[in-house]
């Protein structure tokens, strides 16, 4: 199972955070936790979207949003932002 990012996500990355290797070792580590672990282990459900699957996952000092579209399609990462609000 593949893990895509949205230009919305890569810019939530971005401006979380300043160094470009962290950024790709933060990328490495999403794909890993979300094609390695259960991809709805420790994550939030949506409410809002009752006809999609997406979910909420702390990571780190990170907030990620995605949805599991459906077996054999990737998982889509659509937004990235930092805990603290910054």
């Amino acid at each position: 199972m593949n893990v895509e990012f949205s230009e919305i996500a890569l810019a939530g990355l971005r401006k979380a955070l300043s160094d470009e290797d962290e950024r790709e070792n933060y990328k490495l580590a999403i794909k890993f936790f979300l094609k390695a672990k259960d991809a709805e282990r420790y994550a939030y459900p949506l409410e809002a979207y009752p006809d999609k699957q997406m979910y909420l996952r702390p990571l780190d000092n990170l907030r990620i949003t995605y949805e599991l579209v459906t077996p054999g399609n990737p998982i889509l990462v659509w937004s990235i932002k930092p805990l603290s609000g910054r």
